[in-house]
């Protein structure tokens, strides 16, 4: 049988130590994984719109759909930065299983909205990611 097109593995990141900017934390691109962009290509970029770097406390854990832009930053220091990667395959389809009560409160609306434009697309791709963002919510949600 064919793999679903929604179907995705969820990468959690594990930070055991503080990782401060000068120690090269992990980078992400919230929403990069609604592009359909090769990994060779992605990697002649060094900076885009909207990077976050997940900088923090020890014990920090990040849960990401595994196709989101990340990489490692340059440490600075003397000390050494590591983290562990753990990637979850889940056996059956992460449609419908998650609570989505109150999704329509002011606050959730605000945040994506401040979200958007953050980490605007630009170019003919914007509508299209629009579209992709909402078909992605509709399916996660088990609206549609």
């Amino acid at each position: 049988a064919a793999e679903h097109p929604r179907r995705f593995d969820v990468l959690v990141c594990f930070f055991p130590h503080t990782t401060p900017a000068e120690m090269g934390p992990t980078l992400v691109l919230p929403g990069s994984h609604l592009r359909r962009v090769s990994y060779h290509d992605v990697t002649r970029y060094k900076n885009f719109r909207g990077q976050v770097q997940l900088t923090g406390g020890g014990g920090r854990i990040a849960f990401m759909h595994e196709s989101l832009w990340h990489c490692a930053q340059p440490n600075t220091t003397n000390n050494w930065r590591f983290m562990f990667k753990i990637r979850y395959q889940p056996n059956v389809p992460q449609r419908g299983l998650f609570d989505v009560e109150g999704w329509d409160d002011p606050e959730i609306h605000a945040f994506f909205n401040d979200a958007r434009r953050r980490h605007v697309w630009v170019g003919d791709r914007f509508a299209a990611m629009e579209r992709e963002r909402l078909d992605w919510w509709r399916y996660l949600s088990g609206v549609s």
